[in-house]
């Protein structure tokens, strides 16, 4: 990107005289005389992008922000109030003619609509680029601008800003200098290998089970819209017959199977069950009836013990093939790799100690679903080890009105953890299953002579 350098507070610019002219008249000219210094300009769309850049397409407005603004904004300066009263001026009749473009085209954070962009180019030559994207209320343009130079004072500090500079960090861009931020209750910056993926796998998995492993892509590194989604196949081998099939994701098929199992269970509690609740009668159930309670048993069975399953499924897949758990009692230290950590650890010390530690989560046991899932394993193990002793409470439980919500409780775990892997664990997202609220992961790229050498030998041509 081509940053223009300005000497004012302020650059607004845009691709023709008319909007110039019109800034000069309807804001500049407001402001004359007081301290707050704005210049217009002229910007052409290629002398700020390629074509090959995520956002290639620029804004009807763009308002480059420089520190000397920041420092206005820092002491309160009494102008301020004056100027962004003549900038909602000056926004509001543009908003208008932009409105309805964003109503006809589909807002997509792949590609969104911008109608007003502002940049800030830090200290370590960074550009932020934050985009609006015409839906704005007139109430809300000189409050995100506000909360923008806040996020600016928050990144210059020397402590305090560590969150912000890990997402700003991990933010990958084909330059390594323009870093986009979209509002999302607050401003939060945007990945853009993340959103074009999230594009690429709706692509994917149209007409696709959603129980499938997320395929391999591979991207070009200067140019996001030359990629190859290469499946991932697996070639089942059994009584002389070889089966090509693209490989499930364990994790979604153990889900799968246990809310099936939980939902037609539900259906003979809610027929059966609830109405006695309601009534406190028909205590001695026929025959025919005690039959479909058994048929309940089978399906409940079934979906604890898979519920708890994906969950242990989903654990080992978290954990990198290199990682080592390091403890130390008495002066020994052991050291377990992956392998002795999936044979030795309990799934709750596994959530505790191993994902915990990856994904940095202060302390998991105070989260809402932990108690549940607590009870959940209990549950799941008084089946699995089954103890004559108990058995007429181990079956009471399973007619428990809870046991439904412990069952869900897996899904909510899966995508709790699904937040803290696409922060801090990206790598992992091509491993983490489908349809629990975060389908995207990152591409792998490659040159150009590398991609068409791949390209060739995948189609042949």
């Amino acid at each position: 990107m081509n940053y223009p350098e300005f000497d004012s507070d302020l650059l607004f610019s845009g691709n023709n005289k008319t909007f110039t002219l019109f800034v000069e008249n309807s804001l500049i000219k407001s402001i004359s005389g007081t301290d707050i210094k704005i210049s217009t300009r002229i910007i052409k769309d290629d002398e700020l992008t390629t074509r090959d850049e995520w956002l290639y397409q620029n804004p009807i407005i763009s308002i480059y922000i420089n520190n000397s603004f920041i420092e206005h904004y820092k002491i309160v300066n009494p102008t301020l109030k004056l100027f962004y009263n003549h900038l909602k001026t000056t926004l509001i009749p543009l908003a208008k003619i932009a409105k309805p473009i964003h109503d006809q085209l589909e807002f997509s954070r792949h590609k969104p609509f911008i109608f007003l962009a502002v940049y800030y180019k830090t200290n370590d030559d960074i550009v932020f680029k934050f985009l609006f994207d015409g839906k704005e209320s007139d109430e809300e343009y000189i409050q995100l601008i506000k909360e923008i130079s806040d996020l600016i004072i928050l990144y210059n500090q020397k402590e305090g800003n560590e969150e912000l500079k890990t997402s700003i960090k991990n933010s990958f861009t084909q330059n390594k200098q323009i870093k986009y931020f979209i509002y999302e209750g607050k401003w939060v910056v945007l990945n853009p290998l993340i959103e074009i993926s999230r594009e690429i796998n709706k692509e994917y998995l149209a007409g696709k089970d959603n129980r499938v492993s997320k395929p391999h892509i591979l991207m070009q590194r200067d140019n996001y819209s030359k990629y190859l989604i290469l499946d991932s196949n697996w070639v089942l081998e059994f009584d002389d017959l070889d089966t090509l099939l693209m490989k499930p994701n364990d994790v979604s098929l153990y889900s799968s199977v246990s809310m099936k199992n939980k939902n037609e269970a539900e259906m003979f509690y809610n027929e059966a069950i609830l109405p006695r609740l309601q009534e406190y009668g028909g205590a001695f159930p026929s025959y025919k009836k005690q039959t479909e309670y058994y048929n309940y048993f089978e399906l409940i069975i079934t979906s604890i013990i898979f519920a708890y399953t994906s969950l242990e499924a989903f654990a080992n897949i978290c954990i990198p093939n290199n990682y080592e758990y390091v403890t130390d009692k008495a002066g020994v230290k052991t050291i377990y790799s992956k392998s002795a950590i999936e044979r030795k650890f309990p799934l709750r010390d596994k959530f505790k100690k191993i994902l915990s530690n990856l994904l940095k989560i202060p302390n998991i046991t105070n989260e809402k679903w932990w108690n549940k899932f607590i009870r959940l394993e209990d549950v799941r193990n008084e089946i699995i080890h089954t103890k004559d002793a108990s058995a007429e409470e181990r079956y009471s439980k399973l007619l428990s009105k809870e046991i439904f919500a412990l069952i869900e409780v897996h899904t909510e775990i899966i995508s709790f953890f699904g937040l803290y892997i696409s922060q801090n664990r990206q790598e992992i997202m091509s491993k983490f299953p489908y349809k629990f609220g975060y389908d995207e992961f990152i591409p792998s790229l490659t040159n150009k002579e590398s991609f068409d050498k791949s390209r060739k030998v995948v189609l042949g041509s």
